[in-house]
């Protein structure tokens, strides 16, 4: 009896201990799981929860601890309800008869997403239940989807670039073609990966080479530029610029090469390199002397035509000033300064100096000067070409005396013009008053033609010396104009007045019509006015047999201060050729010699006109038609004047000009 209750009292005490251990484990296990990085939970065959942690709780967001829902079914804490897919536990667990589900990844309406694993657990060959794991794997999907975002962005990146790319393995086989190499090679990518590059891109007679230059400066091709030959699919040999670069992924070494098709650099390369020898040549060859000075005007290039202008050797003047060498002068020395001050101003000029040449002669050189630049348009100095312009400068000395001796021959003649004039017109005049009291004499009939005949040529004499004595003093320069009030009016009238007796003669019509606006009265000078207005309307009655001579004063502009006017003289005389109305206003020139006899005239009268007219700052046009008539147009600019309205006004005549009526043409 004893031993059969001791006997059960160590049983008592063993199972106690087996409890005590399978406790302590037991903890030790939910504070395992506890502690996991992924929810946890397990349920029984009847879906209830029979162990959950924390994080599991914090990943479904119940806002309950585990222990609150030990015992509850996955439908009432609405764990489906995270998932955009329906359904999506049940699904998992008809899955898992026969195998667990492993890494099944699922998105929650909150945009994360969740691995989820799941497998049923069995005791004594019962199931007893089912394992869920859940796992927030949020921050690695979206790694994965930045990471493909990088990896789609570089190869698009790539394939966009102008350069061939072109990626090649350990062993010289190609992985990876752009687009930019498909363009400049010809060929297709699916053609090249697994090729070998050198036999791809590289000529035939050039691989062993090539091959040769690379295992002996291995390291010298890499993470630099070289020039090599490359050959298109076609065989079209090209030159390319390569860099390659090494990298290792994987414990494995590779070799990207970026590679420009430099065709048309090398043909403008070699055509810039043409160009410059040929302008080497023509600097070199050149005969305008060519120096180039740098900021502190020290030379630093001369051509050989320099050295021929300034009798120095290259060697004798490199390294020195060319004011120091070549100037003497204080006032040249001011002006070469100026010069080098527009070059620092980035100006270019042109000027003339006197120099001396290593043997000491008087040189006179033509400079063109410009400020001098290097490749980013800093400013290093001036350039200047020089010419000797000696001979030139010694023409022009000789022309000046000559110019200066026909001045002083035609100032001469002009003053012995106008004393000539002076001296003949005095006597005529006296001729001209004896033969007008002559005429009042009674006289017989041919006494009075003979009178009368004497009267005309001594006016027209007259005319043409008044004439000679008025171009005169225009060439001389010692025409001046006098400046006062006048009613242009009124001197339009008065030519009219003058005229009319010959137009009456003629039967012809004339008269004037005015701008209704024209001011009453302007500032200039109204006897060389009514000269001109006398010159062009006596041509018109001159050269008009039959119809009408019309005088037109139009405001063309009217501002308070200034008018500007048109005067027009309108005919329907003999008119003239195009060619004849382009050279009217030469000096003694006339249409043709039968017409200077049929009407007379010097030739003097438009000259003296158009002269007259550019005094006045105007402007004078002719329109003509042979057979039809003739239209002259002059344009003056006038300021408005004043006159007294109870003042007389004295009618201006040209007494001396009229007798006779003989025109200047």
């Amino acid at each position: 009896m004893t031993y059969s209750f001791s006997k059960v009292l160590v049983n008592a005490q063993e199972r106690f201990i087996i409890k005590s251990n399978l406790t302590q484990t037991l903890e030790l296990l939910k504070t395992f799981i506890s502690n996991l990085q992924y929810g946890i939970l397990m349920e029984d065959p009847q879906g209830r929860i029979l162990f959950t942690n924390e994080l599991f709780c914090e990943i479904f967001k119940t806002n309950r601890i585990p222990s609150e829902i030990i015992g509850k079914k996955l439908s009432e804490i609405k764990i489906n309800d995270h998932f955009k897919e329906d359904d999506l536990l049940e699904k998992i667990i008809g899955e898992s008869q026969d195998q667990k589900v492993m890494g099944r990844l699922a998105e929650t309406w909150d945009r994360r997403f969740l691995e989820i694993d799941h497998f049923n657990f069995e005791t004594r060959n019962k199931q007893d239940g089912h394992i869920w794991k859940f796992g927030d794997v949020t921050e690695k999907i979206t790694n994965q989807g930045l990471l493909q975002q990088s990896e789609q962005r570089s190869q698009l990146i790539m394939d966009s670039a102008i350069n061939a790319i072109i990626t090649i393995n350990s062993v010289g086989e190609i992985i990876f073609w752009n687009k930019s190499a498909e363009t400049i090679f010809g060929w297709q990518k699916n053609e090249v990966i697994g090729r070998n590059i050198f036999e791809t891109i590289i000529p035939q007679k050039k691989v062993e080479s090539y091959k040769n230059y690379v295992a002996d400066e291995k390291n010298s091709v890499l993470n630099r530029q070289i020039q090599l030959p490359a050959i298109r699919k076609s065989g079209e040999e090209f030159p390319m610029e390569i860099s390659i670069i090494s990298f290792q992924q994987q414990e494995q070494e590779f070799y990207c090469s970026f590679i420009q098709d430099i065709s048309e650099r090398k043909r403008i390369e070699h055509t810039m390199k043409l160009q410059e020898q040929k302008y080497r040549n023509m600097i070199a060859n050149m005969n305008l002397g060519l120096l180039e000075v740098d900021m502190n005007e020290v030379i630093q290039y001369a051509n050989q035509s320099f050295c021929n202008v300034s009798g120095y050797e290259v060697e004798e003047i490199l390294g020195r000033n060319p004011a120091d060498l070549f100037i003497h002068h204080e006032k040249d020395v001011e002006l070469v300064k100026k010069q080098i001050q527009l070059r620092r101003s980035g100006v270019s000029s042109v000027y003339q100096v006197p120099v001396k040449n290593k043997a000491g002669e008087l040189r006179w050189w033509a400079i063109s000067g410009a400020p001098n630049y290097d490749d980013k348009g800093n400013l290093i100095g001036s350039i200047g070409i020089h010419l000797d312009i000696t001979d030139q400068k010694r023409l022009e000395e000789d022309l000046q005396k000559q110019k200066d001796k026909a001045q002083e021959a035609s100032k001469a003649k002009e003053v012995f013009l106008a004393t000539m004039s002076h001296e003949i017109r005095t006597p005529l005049n006296a001729i001209i008053g004896f033969l007008r009291e002559l005429e009042r004499q009674k006289l017989s009939s041919s006494q009075a033609v003979l009178v009368e005949n004497s009267t005309q040529a001594s006016r027209h004499l007259l005319s043409i010396i008044n004439n000679i004595l008025d171009i005169s003093k225009i060439e001389s320069g010692e025409m001046s104009l006098e400046v006062k009030d006048f009613s242009l009016k009124d001197s339009i009238n008065n030519i009219i007045n003058i005229l009319s007796p010959k137009a009456k003669q003629k039967k012809l019509k004339l008269y004037s019509q005015y701008s209704p606006d024209m001011a009453s009265a302007f500032k200039g000078d109204p006897l060389r006015i009514e000269q001109i207005l006398f010159n062009l309307v006596g041509n018109s009655l001159k050269f008009t047999q039959k119809g009408e001579i019309k005088v037109e004063c139009r405001v063309l502009e009217d501002h308070p201060s200034t008018q500007k006017i048109s005067l027009m003289v309108s005919d329907t005389g003999i008119g003239m050729s195009k060619g004849f109305a382009d050279k009217i206003f030469k000096k003694f020139y006339q249409e043709d010699e039968s017409i200077a006899r049929r009407f007379g005239g010097t030739g003097l009268g438009m000259a003296i006109t158009q002269e007259l007219v550019k005094l006045m700052h105007g402007k004078i046009n002719i329109e003509s038609e042979k057979n039809k008539g003739t239209v002259i147009q002059i344009t003056l600019s006038l300021y408005k004047g004043f006159l007294e309205q109870n003042t007389d006004k004295k009618k201006i005549t040209l007494p001396l000009l009229l007798p006779g009526l003989k025109f200047c043409s």
